[in-house]
């Protein structure tokens, strides 16, 4: 059986502090165990970024992945049917947290998994495209467009 460790800010902390996975600073390091889990290297959108922002975070993080899997020797995972039939260890999956970047793009998210993203949060804290996050000041659930 597979198990999956949905999220951690590795992937995140090496694009915004420009460190690789490997780096001995404390800050990028986190709780990532290949031997339990196949690890989801998640992309935050953090609420306050702009859109151009976000998804200038977005493609900078769609370069290092891969990059730092290369070098790390983990297996970018494709497909879910490529996790079940891998005998591989080290497996990873791009994923991401807060969709803010769709904007109401409807074919940004073909864009999205044309990229290798596999799971998506919707939202994170606050309202956004699709919904509210967790914090929304007046919130009032999925927006049409979601």
């Amino acid at each position: 059986m597979k198990v999956f460790d949905l999220h951690c800010d590795t992937l995140y902390k090496a694009v915004t502090m420009s460190h690789g996975f490997s780096c001995s600073d404390y800050e990028v390091q986190t709780d990532v165990d290949f031997e339990k889990y196949l690890q989801c290297f998640a992309v935050w959108i953090p609420d306050d970024l702009s859109i151009k922002q976000g998804r200038a975070l977005f493609e900078k993080a769609k370069i290092t992945l891969p990059k730092e899997c290369k070098i790390n020797n983990i297996n970018l995972v494709d497909s879910f049917k490529e996790i079940n039939n891998s005998t591989k260890n080290k497996l990873a999956m791009f994923t991401l947290e807060n969709c803010k970047i769709i904007d109401n793009d409807i074919s940004y998210i073909k864009y999205l998994a044309d990229s290798n993203i596999k799971t998506a949060t919707l939202t994170w804290n606050d309202t956004n495209c699709i919904g509210d996050g967790a914090m929304a000041e007046h919130p009032t659930g999925i927006t049409e467009f979601g």
